[in-house]
């Protein structure tokens, strides 16, 4: 066992030993490798399978012949000379109408307007309002419920709350406009505080 100690140039005999061992893993696990590669490319050209191009042009990659695909068309056949009398005159039956009789396109009616509750909008100084009508004893105005907030005045200046005079504007935000009625109502008496 003295060769293992013994120094061998730079370095011990167990050295040289291990380097020689790794050497010779590295050189067998490569030839494994392109061994199984080459095992691998035989079984894919037995199959017809081939993943190494090469310069083979495109047109030529199947392995096995393809029938030609059938392409429907006109066919043509060879058939004896058609003899024709040009003194007969043949008459047309199908005369295509003219186009004066051809109907113009009918355009689609236009989609009905949406309907605003209340006499319509009104911008004011509060925002966007429904006019409901004017506070008059005998005037057709628009009820709205639900809780919805009147506005008395006129479009410039608008208060809540009943008003202290006859004749303002009445208005409802236009957020509440489907709490607004359909009909008017008359209004027996005007509101007042």
């Amino acid at each position: 066992m003295n060769f293992l100690t013994k120094k061998y140039g730079p370095l011990p005999g167990w050295a040289w030993g291990l380097i020689v061992a790794g050497a010779a893993y590295f050189y067998l696990s490569y030839r494994k490798k392109q061994a199984a590669a080459a095992a691998a490319a035989a079984q894919a050209n037995s199959q017809g399978v081939s993943s190494n191009l090469g310069n083979v042009p495109v047109s030529n990659l199947t392995t096995a012949a393809q029938p030609m695909p059938i392409q429907l068309g006109d066919t043509f056949v060879t058939t004896p000379p058609v003899t024709v009398n040009s003194t007969t005159s043949v008459p047309i039956t199908n005369n295509p109408p003219p186009s004066s009789t051809l109907q113009p396109p009918q355009t689609p009616a236009p989609p009905p307007a949406p309907t605003i509750p209340g006499y319509g909008i009104v911008s004011t100084v509060q925002g966007l309002m429904d006019w409901l009508g004017v506070n008059t004893s005998g005037a057709q105005i628009y009820n709205v419920g639900g809780g919805a907030p009147v506005y008395f005045g006129n479009a410039s200046n608008l208060s809540q709350g009943l008003p202290t005079t006859t004749g303002q504007d009445i208005y409802t935000p236009v957020g509440y406009s489907n709490q607004v009625a359909s009909q008017t109502a008359t209004l027996q008496s005007a509101y007042k505080a």
